[in-house]
């Protein structure tokens, strides 16, 4: 028991010396780290740094914005070329193809004649 308020005793002499020793420390800082010129120093860098802070908040929205605007775009578009698809497609059909044919007054062959050349013909140049 004796030995565990000894080693109690210790422990609280040894924090009291810690801060005794750390409020040395600040009393032996140097001045301009007090001095009112540093206190304006660091206030001019916070507020530096919070309008910098804004200014990349506000850039990251135009950003969002600007997506937004070309995600419609790109929507739009891709209806427009679904519809030129669907356009296509009609324009392509059998029944567009047959009535354009029809439209064309062609005659239609009844029957196919080929023309068979011997294997021994071959074309030469006269020059």
């Amino acid at each position: 028991m004796k030995n565990k308020f000894i080693n109690f005793k210790n422990r609280v002499n040894y924090i009291i010396g810690e801060l005794h020793e750390s409020t040395v420390f600040l009393l032996r800082m140097p001045g301009w780290l007090f001095g009112s010129r540093f206190r304006f120093c660091l206030i001019g860098v916070n507020l530096l740094l919070a309008v910098v802070f804004v200014l990349q908040i506000a850039a990251a929205s135009g950003t969002g914005y600007e997506l937004k605007r070309l995600e419609r775009n790109i929507q739009e578009i891709s209806i427009e070329q679904q519809k030129i698809e669907a356009e296509m497609a009609a324009i392509n059909s059998l029944s567009s193809l047959k009535t354009r044919i029809d439209a064309l007054t062609m005659v239609n062959i009844p029957r196919l004649k080929h023309f068979n050349a011997p294997a021994t013909v071959v074309a030469v140049n006269s020059r």
